[in-house]
């Protein structure tokens, strides 16, 4: 699966989101590209933001995204309007070197809201017009697109994962046809209701293991364990496959073509369907597979795309 280099983002990409026909690429540093669908920019790239984005969604043309500096406990969360200009905000070198920043400095140029944090943000999900986000020890909220607090409720535990390590902690947040779906560490994960929070069904995806990335695609369960292996699971809780991978995953996609997951691992790329895992060796790591209706793209970790022949 080598491909053509087509282009170049002009940064180490972290996340890519759909935002109409395009794609909006965060960057490690804080970046942002936002490309159209043969992957070419519309604007040119901009760092709104000091350091990675932690944890973004996309709700009606605004980008809604968090930052937080672990050390020295600073963190933000904003939106930011998709369809106007994007604007550069301070570095990191200069967010911790400078004495003279204020808070208002720290919010980015150009948001339609911007708010400090006061916990690290475990996930965030879009869901209809609003957002969904788990706050450390604290709980889960739903902000509308204007930043006004729609309802919170504590988050779910497991109390058959305490032997595991973190095994409380959500690692994922997605939105089903009729929920929210939450899942932890020690692969517990629960349904709650978008009206309220409430929990609708618990229960444990895996046995006795720790999760470090999980996915999820209309009742398809796809868990990288903290010792590299894939496990496709589905709503019913029945093993469709598991594999076991060289090294550490980058993202993972479904693949609407052979009803599977793309997975981008260490130095491959790999096809996982109920049948089999077709797996195709690089020579460097690509960060995320990426199809649509034009073409399909390996998009590398130096920020590289490349057309799949």
């Amino acid at each position: 699966m080598e491909g053509v280099k087509k282009t170049d983002i002009g940064f180490a990409p972290s996340k890519i989101l759909n935002w109409k026909e395009n794609i909006v690429v965060l960057g490690v540093d804080g970046e942002i590209a936002i490309l159209d669908p043969t992957l070419d920019h519309i604007q040119p790239n901009v760092t709104p933001f000091p350091c990675k984005i932690t944890h973004a969604c996309i709700v009606e043309d605004q980008l809604i995204a968090t930052w937080l500096d672990y050390d020295i406990l600073i963190g933000r969360m904003a939106s930011l309007p998709l369809n106007q200009p994007l604007n550069n905000g301070p570095l990191k070198s200069e967010v911790r070197k400078s004495t003279t920043f204020t808070a208002t400095d720290l919010h980015p140029q150009g948001n339609s809201w911007s708010h400090p944090l006061n916990a690290d943000v475990l996930g965030m999900v879009r869901i209809d017009d609003s957002i969904v986000f788990a706050l450390w020890k604290r709980g889960l909220y739903r902000l509308n697109a204007d930043a006004v607090e729609e309802w919170r409720a504590p988050l779910p535990t497991w109390p058959s994962l305490e032997k595991i390590p973190q095994g409380n902690q959500l690692i994922s947040m997605h939105e089903t046809p009729h929920a929210i779906l939450v899942v932890s560490k020690g692969g517990g994960f629960a349904e709650l209701s978008k009206t309220d929070g409430a929990i609708i069904s618990f229960d444990t995806l895996v046995e006795n293991v720790s999760i470090s990335q999980h996915y999820y695609h209309q009742g398809h369960h796809l868990s990288i364990t903290s010792n590299n292996e894939a496990i496709w699971i589905g709503d019913e809780g029945n093993l469709i496959k598991s594999h076991r991978l060289s090294g550490p995953v980058q993202s993972a996609m479904w693949n609407n073509e052979n009803n599977g997951w793309d997975i981008a691992g260490w130095r491959e790329v790999l096809e996982m369907s109920s049948n089999q895992v077709s797996s195709h060796r690089l020579q460097d790591i690509c960060t995320f597979v990426w199809r649509n209706e034009i073409q399909d793209y390996l998009i590398m970790n130096d920020g590289s795309i490349s057309v799949i022949e």
